[in-house]
């Protein structure tokens, strides 16, 4: 009896140890595919990392050439502004000479004038004293109609000498 209790006991104890064994086993199985799919997970997110740490570099490249080309860009603006700035400069300069010479357009029409009424008063005081002949003339009046002739083409000369200056000058 003691024999059939031991082997009852070791039955039972073989029997134990195969379910704990069975159940080590599913449970080592699951832990295996719990492994397994936290191994392929981690992979993954390891690909996924990988990816998202190559597409920063390639964010972190494409900022870069960014960052030179409006270098590039601002450079080009500062030199159209300078470009700018002096076309402005140009442009005043012109308008500022081409006002000058409308100005010393109008003054030359006016020295010509006073030119050909020199002339003009020239010609009739000649023509007066030849048409008068050597006795015609009271002396009195015929010299304070030469002083006038001469104050008048002088202005003008002197007007003339100042226009040929002004014209010079814009030239420099």
């Amino acid at each position: 009896m003691v024999a059939a209790v031991i082997g009852v006991l070791l039955v039972a104890g073989l029997a134990v140890a195969w379910w704990w064994g069975a159940q080590t086993l599913e449970a080592g199985q699951g832990w295996r595919e719990v492994a397994l799919a936290e191994a392929e997970r981690a992979e993954r997110a390891e690909a996924a990392a990988d990816a998202a740490e190559a597409e920063v570099e390639s964010t972190r490249q494409r900022l870069a050439a960014s960052e030179a080309d409006v270098a590039r860009l601002e450079e080009r603006l500062d030199a159209l502004a300078s470009e700018k700035a002096g076309a402005e400069d140009s442009a005043a300069l012109a308008t500022e000479v081409v006002d000058d010479l409308a100005s010393l357009s109008r003054r030359g029409a006016e020295v010509g004038a006073a030119l050909r009424d020199c002339i003009g008063q020239t010609t009739a005081l000649t023509n007066d004293v030849l048409a008068a002949g050597p006795d015609g003339l009271e002396p009195a009046r015929t010299n304070e109609r030469i002083a006038e002739v001469n104050a008048r083409c002088g202005a003008a000369e002197a007007d003339y000498f100042d226009l040929l200056g002004d014209l010079d000058a814009v030239g420099r």
